[in-house]
This record gives C-alpha cells, sequence and structure tokens, in this order.
C-alpha cells in the first residue's frame, strides 16, 4: 500500500539520513543530505574539540588579563559547538519530512514486495535487502 511504503521512504530518512531520498528516485538530494548531515557532524566534533583544548589552556592559565580572553574562546567554541548540533538536528527533520512528502508511488510500481533486515551476529552486523519484481502493465486503447 501507498501509506505501507511511504513510512518505509520515512523510516529510512530516519534510520541513515538521504536515504529516504535514494528510496523517492532523488539521488542528488540524497548525496546533498548526506554531504550536509556529515559536515555538521564534522563541525560539531571540531568545535567541541577545540572547546576542550580552550578550556584546557583556560583552567591552567595564572595570567588574569588571559583569563578572560580564553574563557571568551571557550564560550564561542561552546556556542558553535550548539549551531552545529541544532544544525544537524535541521537537516535531520528535513530529510525525515522531505522523505514523506517526496514519495511518489509510480516510481515504485514494479516493487511487488521488498523486505529490509538487520542482523546482530558474533561478528558484527548484518543488513540485507531483499525484493521482488513484478511486471508493468498499462492498459492502452487501440
Amino acid at each position: 500500500s501507498e501509506a505501507h511504503a511511504q513510512s518505509e521512504a520515512v523510516f529510512r530518512s530516519l534510520a541513515i539520513p538521504g536515504w529516504g531520498q535514494f528510496y523517492n528516485s532523488q539521488p542528488m538530494k540524497g548525496y546533498v543530505v548526506i554531504a550536509v548531515e556529515l559536515i555538521t557532524i564534522a563541525g560539531y566534533e571540531y568545535f567541541a574539540d577545540q572547546q576542550k583544548k580552550s578550556y584546557n589552556k583556560y583552567s591552567l592559565s595564572t595570567n588574569p588579563f588571559e583569563t578572560h580572553d580564553l574563557f571568551d574562546k571557550v564560550q564561542t567554541n561552546k556556542d558553535y559547538k550548539k549551531l552545529s548540533l541544532s544544525l544537524m538536528g535541521a537537516v535531520w527533520i528535513y530529510n525525515v519530512i522531505d522523505a514523506y512528502l517526496n514519495y511518489d508511488e509510480s516510481k515504485h510500481s514494479r516493487l511487488s514486495s521488498n523486505k529490509f533486515d538487520i542482523e546482530f551476529e558474533n561478528d558484527g552486523i548484518k543488513f540485507s535487502y531483499s525484493f521482488s519484481i513484478k511486471e508493468l502493465r498499462q492498459n492502452s486503447k487501440w
């Protein structure tokens, strides 16, 4: 059913940003979502590291004239870290809403069934996806 397939697109986007866009036959949008999400994750990690380094300098400083500037650096990096986290969330929310709104059943009408599995094994995680294709028949009048 369309509702089930639409929820499949949403589930994919919830699991991995951009996956729902690929499912909806929008690969370029999927690549952009993945790239922007990775950039925001990298930004978060960068500013978290800078905040830690700034805090270490601040906590070791004995110069009262320097501590104010160092504290400002800690706060600035903390603010940028929060901004990166907010952008990361915004991209994730956009990606889920976009996957829901841009689902087009006609692009999925050839799939008669599909199944996505995640199995946890002793040596790792196994992902599998299986599907079957049905023949499209169109009514045409001559």
